[in-house]
């Protein structure tokens, strides 16, 4: 996946400010290439790294960096430099340089600066964009544990966050650093609060799209599907409660018979009228609340879970008295109505699958979380 657009290497906010032998002129053209900046890890360092800054295409920066803390860092570097891939080769002028195109530079800076133990400069807070494209190379070069120290110092400094609109992306963060309950917690509120957009695809009440494929956006695997599963399924049982119900008195009347059994000895007119105004008045409720009065396909329902149980709270059947010596004895009062939505509502499956508890297990040991302590190295 593609980076998600860099931020300005500053100390705002606990960003790190690089050191840079050479700054992109303020008069550059746009598009126009322009001297790389030059960040020194190790002033007697073996090997350049060519980072890329996804904001200025032209632009990028060389990280002077010592091979053999690298590699000491973690086995995917140890890998890159010291194995049988070009990255370990030099190049025709014998220098040797690696390019990383992908990587986020202000993010990548940050692992470097932990191994070349320049602690002072890990920053106490970054910024949500800056962690989650921590989080993205952690992942990728299999760095987690170098970030044992402050991993989660940085999650509680931005916890936050965790609950505001456009910060979806948690769940990458707490996936990755083994924040099980943040993780769940949002998947959770998803689940509720989703609606589907455009192409049939997962969108939160901003209107952000949740896309797996997207290469501009960083989901753990088979969240968001989950997710729009068990939303789908929870549209499914809330619509059912009142579909069950209309779709009885139907059924019974082509059989002649009634759903409303009144007090004995009643005329059967009094039951057939019984039938006919709870079924019209359930019938005319979900109309106007803006649902059909016939079974609906749940894909063709696009609004969320939370909006639908608004609804359908609205709905009434009514439950005015017709018989002569009391009331119906199977007649769905709108408080049976609502408990039957409360059931449904409180029996909601969380949508964090088994992969997803080992994987959370997994980090968390790697960052000490399974044990309740976490040492500083600060």
């Amino acid at each position: 996946m593609s980076q998600s657009d860099p931020e300005e290497m500053t100390d705002t906010n606990g960003d790190i400010e690089m050191e840079e032998e050479k700054t992109e002129p303020e008069n550059a053209e746009p598009g126009e290439a322009t001297e790389p900046k030059i960040t020194r890890f190790d002033d007697n360092g073996d090997l350049r790294l060519i980072v890329s800054n996804k904001m200025r295409p032209r632009s990028s920066n060389i990280f002077l960096v010592s091979s053999k803390a690298m590699s000491m860092a973690c086995d995917p570097w140890n890998s890159m430099l010291n194995g049988q891939f070009k990255e370990s080769q030099p190049s025709s002028s014998g220098e040797r340089e690696v390019e990383l195109p992908d990587d986020h530079p202000n993010a990548l800076a940050i692992p470097l600066h932990i191994a070349h133990l320049r602690f002072d400069l890990i920053p106490e807070q970054p910024t949500f964009s800056t962690l989650l494209n921590i989080a993205v190379l952690s992942d990728k070069y299999d760095a987690t544990h170098i970030l044992r120290p402050w991993a989660t110092s940085w999650v509680n400094a931005l916890s936050h966050t965790v609950e505001e609109p456009g910060y979806e992306e948690w769940l990458w963060v707490a996936w990755e650093f083994g924040q099980a309950k943040i993780f769940e917690d949002i998947a959770t509120r998803l689940v509720r609060t989703i609606n589907i957009g455009p192409d049939g695809k997962c969108q939160t009440p901003e209107g952000k799209i949740l896309d797996p494929a997207s290469s501009r956006q960083y989901l753990p695997p088979e969240i968001i599907e989950s997710i729009m599963a068990i939303r789908e399924k929870t549209v499914v049982d809330l619509l059912d409660i009142f579909y069950s119900k209309l779709e009885s008195f139907v059924k019974n009347h082509s059989s002649g018979m009634t759903v409303c059994f009144g007090p004995k000895n009643e005329n059967k007119v009094r039951q057939v009228e019984c039938d006919a105004m709870v079924f019209g008045s359930l019938s005319l409720s979900l109309l106007e609340v803006g649902l059909s009065s016939q079974r609906m396909d749940p894909v063709a329902v696009t609004m969320s879970v939370d909006q639908l149980l608004e609804k359908l709270r609205e709905v009434q059947a009514y439950e005015t008295v017709i018989h002569e010596t009391g009331g119906c004895k199977n007649l769905t009062t709108n408080e049976s109505l609502l408990e039957y939505l409360e059931d449904v509502e409180n029996s909601i499956p969380s949508p964090v699958l088994d992969l997803h508890h080992r994987h959370l297990q997994r980090q968390a040991k790697k960052l000490g979380l399974d044990k309740g302590v976490v040492s500083s190295c600060t």
